[in-house]
């Protein structure tokens, strides 16, 4: 019997007021993380310094669908904390 590995998809939003959240840097974090836990990144939705004060970031918006799809490909979202989320 084969055993798949997890499908995830990653959300990054990076910010105006803090550079420490680069798109870059948030993706090389999560694609190690998820390396070590035999997890692939199938999808990728990125808000580039987009406001958290709207939920209209529109890769938010694309996640948010896709969440809701029947045929979604992947079952877990990783994102480098829930403020880039939120």
């Amino acid at each position: 019997m084969t055993t798949s590995n997890p499908k995830a998809a990653l959300y990054l939003r990076s910010s105006k007021d803090r550079g420490d959240v680069a798109i870059d840097a948030q993706r090389r974090r999560l694609m190690e993380l998820a390396r070590t836990r035999g997890i692939t990144i199938i999808k990728e939705y990125s808000d580039v310094v987009e406001s958290a004060k709207t939920e209209y970031r529109p890769k938010l918006q694309a996640l948010l669908r896709d969440m809701n799809s029947p045929n979604r490909q992947w079952s877990t979202l990783m994102m480098l904390d829930h403020s880039r989320l939120s």
